[in-house]
C-alpha cells in the first residue's frame, strides 16, 4: 500500500506543488515521514525548510551538506521504500539481509534475480541513493554487496 501511495504522488508531484522534488536529504526524510502517518497537504509546500527537519527521530546529524540519516535498518529501508517502486515496475525487488560497518548486504528477488543489468542497478540506483542519502559511520564509502540467491 505504501508503495502505491508513493508511487501514485511521485506522478502528481508535477502537477501539484509537493515537497517530492528531493533536492537535498532532509526533504527526503520529511517526505518518507510525512508518508507514514503525519499526513500531507497536496497544495501546499511548507513556509521554511525547518519545517523540513523531522523533529521525531532521535538520531539526525545536520553538517554543512544538509541532512544526513545515520546507517541504520529502518533508514535503508526508507531509502530502498523510494527505489522499489521502480524495480517491481519491471517484476523485481530487492530485500535488505544485514548491515556489517559501511557494507550493506542485499538480497534481489523477482525479476532482478536474473537481470543481465542488474550490476548496473546496484551502482547506479541503489547505491548511489544510498550513498546520497546516509552517511558512513567512519571514513570508508557505503558499498552495496549482493547476497547469492540460493
Amino acid at each position: 500500500m505504501y508503495n502505491l501511495i508513493l508511487f501514485v504522488f511521485i506522478i502528481l508531484g508535477g502537477k501539484y506543488s509537493l515537497p517530492w522534488r528531493l533536492k537535498s536529504a532532509h526533504k527526503l526524510s520529511y517526505t518518507i515521514h510525512k508518508i507514514r502517518g503525519k499526513g500531507f497537504n497536496l497544495n501546499s509546500e511548507p513556509k521554511d525548510s525547518s519545517e523540513y527537519k523531522p523533529k521525531d527521530i532521535e538520531q539526525t546529524e545536520y553538517d554543512e551538506e544538509g541532512w544526513l540519516m545515520d546507517l541504520n535498518t529502518k533508514n535503508v529501508e526508507d531509502v530502498f521504500d523510494l527505489i522499489r517502486p521502480q524495480l517491481s515496475s519491471d517484476g523485481g525487488g530487492i530485500n535488505l539481509c544485514k548491515i556489517v560497518d559501511n557494507e550493506i548486504y542485499v538480497k534481489f528477488t523477482g525479476s532482478c534475480v536474473g537481470c543481465p543489468y542488474r550490476s548496473t542497478t546496484l551502482k547506479e540506483l541503489i547505491e548511489s541513493n544510498l550513498v546520497k542519502f546516509i552517511k558512513s559511520p567512519n571514513e570508508n564509502p557505503i558499498t552495496v554487496k549482493v547476497v547469492q540467491e540460493n
